[in-house]
């Protein structure tokens, strides 16, 4: 349910920057990146002194350009207040056939990203693993990377899913995997 719920900006004085869904644009509808010189923590402060309007220069100093572009596209002056919505209908009032497509949607997703992950360390012409598997490193170190990206070592996540462990990431892996990804 959380997943599907979004904040529609009124005054902005409800709904945090960082921490509640607001932006439609976005995956997770919330900011990507937190800048550390970013000051605001509630909407209203994004918007000029009358409300009717964002206020861009304060936009720049706080986000990257891609979440101002989306902050942008967000029309404001429709509510006087801020409200929860649910994003999955336009006219954002929840329905259970609605829930029920956007759980598909996401299972969809998962089995789509598992399928290519698996292909990806089967294909003979996939460029990223013919150039690991030629570099220059013992055969222990490939496969032990290999292993890590297609979720062969057990780290926390894994015995979270087996309900192992109470923890859900281990911040060693996923680092890892964002280093080999780049």
């Amino acid at each position: 349910m959380k997943k599907g719920l979004i904040k529609l900006i009124g005054d902005g004085t409800s709904t945090q920057v960082w921490t509640d869904q607001w932006i439609p644009g976005i995956p997770g509808f919330k900011p990507l990146y937190k800048k550390p010189e970013a000051t605001v923590e509630r909407v209203h402060k994004l918007l000029t002194s009358e409300g009717s309007a964002w206020n861009e220069q304060v936009l720049q100093e706080n986000f990257l350009e891609a979440d101002a572009k989306e902050i942008l596209k967000i029309p404001l002056g429709r509510l006087k207040e801020d409200m929860w919505a649910w994003s999955a209908e336009k006219n954002g009032i929840y329905s259970v056939k609605s829930a029920y497509r956007l759980i598909s949607l996401s299972v969809r997703m998962l089995e789509q990203n598992k399928t290519n992950t698996a292909n990806s360390s089967v294909s003979e012409d996939n460029p990223f693993w013919k150039r690991i598997w030629k570099l220059t490193i013992p055969p222990k170190v490939k496969v032990f990377w290999w292993r890590v990206m297609h979720n062969f070592v057990l780290v926390k996540a894994h015995l979270m899913e087996r309900h192992i462990e109470n923890q859900g990431t281990c911040p060693v892996v996923l680092k890892m995997k964002l280093f080999i990804m780049l």
